[in-house]
């Protein structure tokens, strides 16, 4: 099969790897893999921003399992590295010293000033925002 995408352009790099892995039958069954589950994270996604819709403002507040952090701040912290590229990534890394703890408190102090409302309608944006993210 011959490929031809706008996107190849862009993606100049992994052109003959996405060749490589369409003219391969067996590239499609592992494509065909990552879609299934990367389906089931997006379920997961939208599935916790329903739950989280349902809580009350006191619920947002409660302890976590997690020592020190609320719930408010769980969800702050699953969202925190959402929209970050590679490059903030990084960064966010090399601020935190590449301490764990720091580098997830300076994600969870990003969304530290939204209201559990936003958190949720973030959350929701994100299953929506990466139904493609997988190619």
């Amino acid at each position: 099969m011959h490929l031809r995408h706008r996107n190849l352009q862009r993606h100049a790099d992994n052109t003959e790897q996405m060749r490589a892995i369409f003219d391969d039958p067996s590239g499609w069954s592992d494509t065909l893999a990552r879609f299934a589950a990367f389906a089931t994270v997006q379920t997961a996604h939208a599935n916790f921003a329903d739950l989280l819709s349902d809580l009350l403002p006191q619920q947002w507040e409660q302890p976590s399992l997690r020592e020190r952090w609320r719930v408010k701040d769980v969800v702050a912290h699953a969202l925190s590295y959402d929209e970050l590229t590679r490059w903030q990534l990084a960064w966010r890394f090399v601020k935190g010293g590449f301490w764990p703890n720091r580098i997830n408190a300076i994600g969870v102090a990003e969304y530290a000033n939204r209201s559990p409302e936003q958190l949720v309608e973030l959350m929701r944006a994100s299953s929506r925002r990466n139904a493609y993210a997988p190619c």
